[in-house]
């Protein structure tokens, strides 16, 4: 899934949290921040990637879409697509 308007201070435990609340299995999450001329992560861009276990724990993340908050922000969760996906929009 790919989720956006997540708050700045955002950690990973905060999106765990979350769904394990509404019973979701996540297996990963990989959240993006921008990085400086040496590769190192610096600014969180509120944005995340969750892997999620099975085809019910997606279908219950994807029914929180903005009927989920942190921190008071409502969150956007949707499928992510691929490049070629994309493309064709």
């Amino acid at each position: 899934l790919h989720i956006t308007q997540l708050p700045y201070d955002t950690n990973e435990l905060d999106l765990r949290r979350l769904f394990a609340e509404h019973g979701c299995a996540i297996t990963s999450i990989r959240l993006v921040y921008d990085r400086d001329d040496k590769g190192r992560k610096t600014v969180f861009r509120g944005v995340a990637f969750v892997d999620l276990l099975n085809q019910a724990s997606y279908d219950k993340a994807l029914s929180l879409n903005f009927k989920s908050t942190i921190r008071g922000r409502k969150l956007n969760i949707r499928p992510t697509r691929s490049k070629q996906e994309l493309a064709s929009i």
